[in-house]
């Protein structure tokens, strides 16, 4: 069996699948592979990491019946990855597949693909959402986000609506990012969905072009499937108890200050040389003539940091790690950000005046070095 591909178009695909392979420590050797699928005009090409699936199609010539084998998909997509763009012919031979541009050849063995788990059939009715949600809505929650996954419910993103309103929110323990959103054809759901496969989602959308995802959610089963183009990809719904997060969110404050996102970020980045040395920690003193911002330990030789603030309420101080305040400031579209605190011990809010309807909470470090 002989078909001809042009390179770029196999070599995109593989590359994706490959994202969803087990790695070379697994115990499951036949999952770090790939399943390829050849049938009526297609090929279908499947990977898995067991809690994740990969799926998609490649129109192909006429084959005449059936053939399913297991390559190491990551060794043909480095292989590809060095061809010229042009055609290239695949052979299945015996036990091996043939990759052959001009005189270059690259030969594969290939294993019987009958344990090669399918990806599962969900019929469901799905929700549909354009890329906006993707490229700008998301993004707000999904930093926040644990990567450990000791505590797996923490390494989600947790989609719940009710009535009119619509919420998407992620922490790791120590933040949380929480925005309100709009899409009418989301009723009373309330759904833990892995970080890391709407990561997956939203960088296939960039790479597709992709206009509209689709998103089914397949309850009893406890799968969820997203379509972006000609790709489908399940995932596992995360099981558990996320954190209360209505009552994380402070109701109220004591002191608010508005800042230049800009001058923000810079003086966070010039606060943190230092305190790399100390705990991560950085102090904000927040006076009514402005902010200033020093590393932990405070004394006459220490940097210090002054920055013009909007300021309303009481003069207070608070600390934090700043890779948490890096973050959220990286990752929001804002020219000014508002901050919000109670006391030096409790959860500080951010806003951004991009969107009302997103709040970031940040715990406090505690420090003796803050003195009411």
């Amino acid at each position: 069996m002989k078909i001809t591909f042009l390179k770029d178009i196999l070599q995109e695909k593989l590359g994706v699948a490959c994202r969803f392979c087990l790695t070379k420590i697994s115990s499951v050797p036949l999952l770090q592979n790939g399943l390829l699928e050849f049938a009526d005009k297609t090929l279908t090409i499947t990977t898995t990491n067991l809690n994740e699936f990969f799926n998609t199609n490649i129109a192909i010539d006429v084959v005449e019946g059936n053939k399913s084998v297991v390559v190491d998909i990551k060794k043909v997509h480095e292989f590809l990855n060095l061809l010229p763009s042009g055609k290239v012919e695949l052979e299945i031979v015996d036990s091996h597949i043939v990759i052959q541009s001009g005189k270059t050849k690259g030969v594969f063995p290939i294993v019987q693909a009958a344990d090669f788990p399918k990806p599962p059939i969900i019929s469901q009715k799905g929700f549909v959402f354009d890329k906006v949600f993707f490229e700008n809505k998301l993004p707000l929650v999904l930093f926040s986000a644990a990567t450990d996954e000791t505590r797996p419910v923490l390494t989600g993103v947790k989609f719940h609506s009710e009535e009119d309103r619509s919420y998407i929110v992620a922490t790791d323990g120590f933040r949380l990012s929480l925005l309100k959103y709009e899409n009418t054809n989301i009723k009373n759901l309330s759904l833990l969905v892995s970080s890391h496969i709407l990561s997956e989602v939203s960088r296939l959308i960039k790479e597709k072009k992709a206009q509209v995802v689709e998103m089914i959610v397949a309850q009893d089963e406890k799968l969820i499937k997203f379509v972006v183009g000609d790709v489908d990809i399940y995932s596992r719904i995360i099981e558990g108890d996320f954190p209360p997060f209505q009552k994380v969110v402070p109701t109220n404050h004591k002191t608010r200050m508005i800042l230049d996102k800009d001058d923000f970020l810079r003086n966070i980045k010039i606060v943190s040389v230092f305190a790399r040395e100390l705990s991560n920690t950085i102090i904000f003193d927040i006076k009514k003539d402005g902010l200033n911002i020093y590393p932990k330990v405070r004394s006459s030789e220490n940097t210090v940091v002054f920055q013009q603030i909007a300021f309303e309420g009481e003069e207070q101080s608070i600390a934090f790690n700043y890779k948490f305040i890096l973050d959220f400031i990286s990752s929001v579209p804002a020219k000014k950000i508002t901050f919000e605190m109670t006391e030096k011990n409790a959860p500080g809010v951010f806003r951004i005046d991009s969107s009302i309807d997103f709040i970031h909470v940040v715990m406090p470090v505690r420090t003796e070095d803050i003195v009411d």
